[in-house]
């Protein structure tokens, strides 16, 4: 009787070791999804929309880890995140959404970004299609 008591005692003594492992395990997977999501900033060749998806998957790894980031705190994030190519973008939708009543949620933002960076995109392979066009025009095509 007295090894049981004391198999059970050590069985007990290893799960409380098990669960401050764990615990503080995940203290340190919370603490590293946040710092990469706080410190994520897109990169000039890196897609917005890929961007704005690897932001939403930490979102949801933080919120399943029981890390609730507000709206307003990921709206913020997704601001924060962006190359100032889209600061006037940016701009006009601030000044819309003071003017107007709506609120500026991460939805809005997230597909309003979306569009302008589609938009850049249909343009820029215009410009290169018309200066191609004018190349082969003027002879210069090479």
């Amino acid at each position: 009787m007295f090894n049981r008591i004391k198999m059970t005692a050590n069985m007990h003594d290893t799960w409380e070791i098990l669960k401050w492992v764990f615990k503080e395990w995940s203290k340190v997977l919370v603490t590293d999804i946040i710092w990469r999501f706080w410190n994520k900033c897109c990169k000039e060749d890196e897609s917005v929309r890929n961007h704005f998806e690897y932001l939403a998957d930490l979102h949801e790894q933080l919120a399943a880890m029981g890390k609730v980031v507000t709206d307003k705190d990921y709206t913020d994030m997704l601001l924060a995140s962006l190359l100032a190519l889209y600061n006037g973008a940016v701009s006009f939708m601030s000044i819309s959404v003071c003017l107007g009543t709506k609120v500026l949620t991460s939805e809005i933002f997230e597909q309003f970004i979306l569009d302008k960076s589609e938009h850049q995109q249909v343009k820029d392979k215009y410009v290169e299609s018309c200066n191609e066009a004018l190349a082969m025009e003027s002879g210069n095509w090479c």
